[in-house]
């Protein structure tokens, strides 16, 4: 789709995953890291970072607030958190190893996978948890963390070799963003 790949994974909903992250040329790259609501990749986490999302409950294919839209054209989009919620649900998962790099083969029920890197995120102190744990951006916010100048949260995918959930993270820490598209 617009000249990027993607793998159907024979999902209920009929989405279609990036084969890699934003800025990688292949499955196993970390490729670039991102605050939410960002259009340009970052490198350090900025506590004083106020995303432009704050005070939307998703920012999923607006082409201002979603890098995957901005960078990447047509229907490419940041995932929701009840579309990773699916992948969870619904797919196969084995810790691995690919390109040198730890991660998780996802198979879908039609036996086609991905692959997701463990490539952490940028904390203050610089990259952490590379090769141990994933940390993925949704285009969900976290509505319970909504105060008065918006959403300090979203929702990501986590994982380590031990188990994958859902959980909250500030949108000032750059996270690998990996593509969906319908």
């Amino acid at each position: 789709i617009n000249g990027y790949e993607y793998v159907d994974l024979g999902l209920p909903s009929g989405l279609k995953w990036a084969t890699c992250n934003i800025g990688a040329t292949s499955a196993g790259e970390y490729g670039e890291y991102y605050m939410l609501g960002a259009l340009t990749p970052s490198t350090s986490s900025d506590t004083s970072y106020v995303s432009p999302a704050r005070f939307m409950g998703s920012i999923s294919g607006n082409p201002q607030l979603d890098v995957a839209r901005a960078k990447w054209g047509a229907s490419w989009r940041i995932p929701s958190l009840d579309e990773f919620i699916e992948l969870l649900k619904t797919c196969d998962w084995e810790w691995t190893s690919k390109s040198g790099h730890n991660g998780y083969k996802v198979i879908g029920p039609n036996g086609n996978s991905i692959f997701l890197p463990a490539a952490g995120y940028y904390k203050e102190e610089g990259l952490g948890y590379s090769e141990n744990r994933g940390h993925y951006w949704s285009a969900t916010g976290d509505v319970e963390t909504i105060e008065d100048d918006g959403y300090t949260s979203f929702m990501e995918l986590r994982f380590d070799k031990k188990g994958r959930r859902i959980d909250r993270r500030s949108n000032y820490r750059p996270h690998p963003i990996r593509p969906v598209s319908d």
